[in-house]
């Protein structure tokens, strides 16, 4: 696996822990400290994985971020962890 796909998995896996604590602090009238931690690291290694997936210095060429990676990189971990 590379960084790219590390990092892809643990930012969609704390941006989704984010929105789960968030709808758990709104049913509970609690203070969403936790949630918003969880929202900022998830965003931030979300955005680290999209800057190293340039090409270098070439923008042009930059293959960004995509959505349709998380299932590669998640049938990648299993595939990882089962052999």
């Amino acid at each position: 696996m590379s960084s790219y796909e590390i990092y892809l998995l643990s930012g969609s896996l704390l941006i989704l822990l984010g929105i789960l604590s968030t709808i758990a602090t709104m049913t509970n009238w609690a203070s969403a400290k936790y949630a918003v931690l969880f929202l900022v690291l998830g965003a931030g290694l979300l955005y680290y994985a999209h800057i190293s997936n340039f090409d270098g210095l070439d923008f042009s060429n930059s293959k960004g971020l995509f959505i349709g990676d998380v299932p590669d990189a998640i049938y990648k971990l299993i595939g990882k962890v089962l052999n």
